[in-house]
């Protein structure tokens, strides 16, 4: 069963005074699931703390109210590990998290 692939971009604010960061997550262009539905695209903001050597950031999905959480580690200089990690019940062809290599732009 193939993925669904859509365009992300992330990005972080500067350290609040609360120790956390502004995140605006997009996703763009339009993309299929392996079903054919379609995930347009959108963009929402959400806020995140770097922690041991990680940054990560979650919010829950509006379609299934299921937490999402996405957890960034550097990698090399311009790249970083993604993980995009589906919490709730899960299909039987679902996993409960994707990884990616993102590069900064």
């Amino acid at each position: 069963m193939g993925q669904a692939e859509q365009d992300v971009t992330i990005t972080i604010g500067q350290k609040n005074e609360k120790g956390v960061h502004k995140i605006t997550y997009a996703y763009g262009g339009e993309a299929k699931t392996w079903t054919a539905a379609s995930i347009p695209p959108g963009s929402f903001v959400v806020y995140g703390r770097e922690r041991d050597g990680a940054f990560t950031f979650w919010w829950k999905d509006k379609g299934d109210g299921n937490k999402r959480t996405v957890t960034l580690v550097k990698y090399k200089e311009d790249e970083v590990k993604a993980r995009y990690y589906r919490e709730g019940p899960l299909t039987y062809n679902q996993r409960s998290y994707y990884d990616a290599i993102l590069k900064r732009k």
